[in-house]
């Protein structure tokens, strides 16, 4: 049985993560100049996200590994990469059905 300060420290932690990935979602949003809108939501988030924002924030709890660093420079350049790479081939399939 897990005791008092063990789930504090799990709060805090999946707090933590929640307010990291919001950062690092607006930093990556801001630097690939993605559109308000939310016609990303169901292509990188799920059904969860209301629009582009909060389906990049959800991409990007999914990509973080169970150990993070506290700097959001250790992860901005290659989720910047990796997401950019993943929203080309998007726009790739997209346009190969017009």
């Amino acid at each position: 049985m897990k005791n008092i300060n063990d789930i504090f420290a799990g709060d805090l932690e999946k707090q933590f993560r929640g307010h990291f990935s919001r950062h690092l979602a607006e930093a990556l949003v801001c630097k690939l100049q993605i559109a308000p809108g939310a016609n990303l939501v169901m292509l990188i988030g799920d059904c969860r996200a209301k629009n582009n924002l909060e389906a990049v924030q959800i991409w990007v709890a999914r990509e973080l590994p169970d150990e993070i660093d506290r700097d959001a420079n250790v992860y901005l350049e290659s989720f910047s990469q990796k997401l950019s790479d993943k929203l080309r081939r998007i726009r790739e399939n997209a346009d190969s059905f017009d």
